[in-house]
């Protein structure tokens, strides 16, 4: 047992960890996707990457060798008209994602805007050249059909990026697809030109992704669990049950996920 992080209610250990996970659902060989807001659940008592690492062992603990661990290393890097370097442009998306972006077994996907760090048995199925941001072949698209997992670590309530993925899925009525172009370079260093589509917001309708609606249809589909965590909070969703959720909630109102 390894203690970790101290908090205004005790010390938190890699143990108290492992065993939230597990009693969230996070199971042996689950695919699952981790965004993380770590200064939350209190004060780090490891040095930066032997902490950083700890967390990572905890994800790996409950998965397994056959489960697959993905994080997102978002970067927005042709919305900003800069090039995309997969091994060298870092994350935006907090430390742990850039701390697990540059492990050896970790893989990275060449989308220049909404980029995924992999690693697994299985992670290079979810490397693939495609067309738009979260249509078919992405990341969330892969994660979709494995009945993987969205877990928010840290923040129960930030990172709801999947709802994008159903809403280019479904077709909703306030997104349109903007091509993207720019210089991608790839883990070999080789340059190519990229044209990618990202669904973007119509500005002039309702069309910002509420937190609120969204956890409130996935709590009435029975799929948000909440545990605390120091001085934050976890959560986790099975990509089906999401889906299937808001896939009804837009069928009743296009207009379900936004204000």
């Amino acid at each position: 047992m390894k203690e970790l992080l101290s908090h205004a209610n005790g010390i938190i250990t890699n143990h108290d960890i492992c065993k939230m996970l597990e009693n969230l659902g996070l199971n042996k060989g689950d695919h699952v996707c981790v965004h993380s807001e770590l200064f939350t659940l209190g004060v780090p008592l490891l040095k930066k990457d032997e902490f950083l690492s700890e967390i990572v062992k905890c994800f790996w603990q409950i998965i397994g060798k056959n489960g697959v661990l993905i994080m997102p290393t978002f970067t927005y890097s042709f919305c900003k008209n800069l090039p995309f370097d997969n091994l060298k442009t870092p994350s935006t998306m907090g430390v742990l994602t850039e701390f697990f972006r540059l492990q050896n077994k970790s893989l990275r996907s060449n989308d220049p805007i909404f980029s995924f760090a992999i690693s697994g048995k299985n992670a290079k199925e979810y490397i693939n050249d495609c067309k738009s941001c979260f249509g078919v072949g992405s990341v969330y698209d892969i994660l979709f059909q494995n009945s993987g997992k969205i877990l928010h670590f840290g923040n129960a309530y930030k990172g709801f990026t999947f709802s994008h993925f159903l809403e280019e899925k479904l077709n909703i009525p306030y997104r349109y697809f903007k091509e993207f172009s720019g210089e991608l370079i790839d883990k070999n260093g080789i340059k190519q030109h990229k044209n990618i589509l990202y669904f973007v917001r119509q500005l002039q309708s309702r069309s910002i992704l509420s937190v609120e609606k969204n956890v409130k249809i996935l709590t009435n589909a029975n799929n948000f669990k909440v545990a605390n965590l120091g001085g934050g909070n976890v959560s986790i969703m099975e990509c089906k049950k999401y889906h299937d959720a808001i896939k009804s909630a837009l069928q009743d109102d296009q207009f379900a996920l936004v204000i």
